[in-house]
């Protein structure tokens, strides 16, 4: 009996002590507040290369600091025109969580022609020095530029 009680103090000494350790690190887990919207301008985007499941939001899943994640999407020129791709977010929240987050992807600025889908990889990479948010969303806007 006594054996058993010193193995749980153990466990829960060691527990405290992980907890504590995540805390003054910053190792916590971020989690999306809800799922970030995709807007689609002049292009549309999917989950799939057959363009049968439109993606109008991103569930990033749970994040830790200094941690990436990558997410495969498909872009669809859905206009008449050749057009090449832009991206940006907007509308973090809390606002000041954009200072500790980056998306990016794997365009190279090619065209695109009207009706042609491209696969493409967004990677949103959070920084080792995050501090302040432990749950955050933002929108991300893919839009088509004609080429002239």
């Amino acid at each position: 009996m006594m054996k058993r009680i010193l193995f749980i103090s153990l466990i829960l000494i060691l527990l405290i002590a992980i907890l504590t350790v995540n805390q003054v690190f910053g190792a916590s887990v971020l989690k999306p507040a809800k799922n970030g919207e995709i807007k689609a301008v002049s292009v549309s985007i999917y989950s799939d290369r057959s363009c049968k499941n439109p993606l109008t939001s991103i569930d990033w899943g749970f994040l830790n600091p200094g941690s990436t994640k990558n997410i495969n999407i498909y872009v669809k020129n859905t206009g008449n025109t050749v057009v090449t791709l832009s991206l940006s977010t907007e509308n973090w929240n809390p606002e000041y969580a954009s200072k500790y987050f980056s998306l990016t992807w794997n365009y190279k600025g090619q065209k695109l022609l009207p009706g042609k889908v491209l696969g493409l990889t967004l990677t949103l990479s959070i920084s080792p020095n995050i501090s302040e948010v432990s749950r955050f969303n933002f929108d991300i806007i893919i839009a088509g530029i004609e080429v002239p």
